[in-house]
Order: C-alpha cells, then sequence, then structure tokens
C-alpha cells in the first residue's frame, strides 16, 4: 500500500448527504467498514487494476472531503468516489422536480441526500453481490459479503482501524 494519502475534494450540490453511505457501509455492510459521527472509511478494488484503496470520506455541508490511501491513481480513484456518491452528475434537474412537486419537496426535505443514490463501490463488487444475494435474504448476503472481505480480502488499516475490501478477483 501506499504511505501517503492522496487527498481531494468533491463539490456536493444540494440535496446531498453521507447519511445513506453511513446506512449502507456502517449498517447493512457493518463489519467491514469503518464510520464515526463525522466520517465514514470504505475500503474497496479500484476500476482497473483491482488495487485495494481505502477512503475516508468527510462532508462539510457543500464539499466532500476525501483521503485515499492504496493507489496514485487519484483520477481513477475520485471518478469511482464521485459513482458511487452520485456526485459525477448535474442535480439541476432534479432539484428543478423537486422544487416544483410539493410532495417529492416534503418527502425529499425529510430524506438525507433527497433521494440520491448510493451505488456499489465498483462493478466488480456489484458482480459478486448479485451472486451472493440469489435465494437468500439481503441480510444474509450482507453477513456473507463481510466474512469474504474479513477472510480473503485485503485489510486496510486506516487510522489504526482495520478496514476490509471485497477481495481482488487474483
Amino acid at each position: 500500500m501506499h504511505a501517503e494519502p492522496l487527498t481531494f475534494t468533491l463539490a456536493a450540490a444540494p440535496p446531498f448527504s453521507l447519511e445513506p453511505v453511513r446506512k449502507l457501509a456502517c449498517g447493512f455492510l457493518r463489519g467491514s467498514r469503518s464510520c464515526s459521527v463525522n466520517e465514514v472509511t470504505v475500503a474497496f478494488p479500484l476500476d482497473g487494476t483491482f488495487d485495494v484503496v481505502s477512503v475516508t470520506l468527510r462532508f462539510d455541508g457543500s464539499t466532500v472531503h476525501a483521503s485515499a490511501t492504496g493507489t496514485t491513481a487519484l483520477d481513477v480513484v475520485r471518478t469511482q468516489v464521485a459513482r458511487f456518491l452520485a456526485l459525477d452528475h448535474d442535480v439541476d434537474g432534479w432539484r428543478r422536480v423537486l422544487e416544483g412537486d410539493p410532495v417529492l419537496a416534503r418527502i425529499s426535505s425529510t430524506t438525507p441526500g433527497g433521494f440520491r443514490p448510493v451505488v456499489a463501490y465498483s462493478p466488480y463488487v456489484m458482480a459478486g453481490w448479485s451472486v451472493l444475494s440469489q435465494r437468500i435474504r439481503m441480510t444474509q448476503a450482507a453477513a456473507l459479503q463481510v466474512r469474504i472481505a474479513e477472510q480473503a480480502g485485503d485489510v486496510s488499516l486506516v487510522d489504526g482501524e482495520a478496514v476490509a475490501s471485497f477481495p481482488r478477483p487474483q
């Protein structure tokens, strides 16, 4: 793993919240991710190379601040993080829809992130999830994915805490 963390920021136009990431990473897949009140740390195979990266995310109300270890490919990790946070596209059209519909506006105001979806960290991890989640409860599949990550994946130490990634194809 590369010693020096890469840092970058992503503009997070409202509506945005790290809460959906926290619910996924710290709730549903809680065994393999690290979370605190002010930040979320995730680990995943990087698109293309499958190098395992750990990324710590902090949100200040308008910007996501990220610190990544395990790679020197800043553009790749930034693109991948923007995609899984749904920050890779313009939300002005969606914001206009919310503002123009009182029912959606009310629901959105009580939904952290305003319906902005959190997606899989990588297509590879999602493919693994689709195999694991067939014909069993999602909670069982999530527990299985966490155990696989802890036993066969790469474990990164981030601020002294172990963060496991879904195993690389190798």
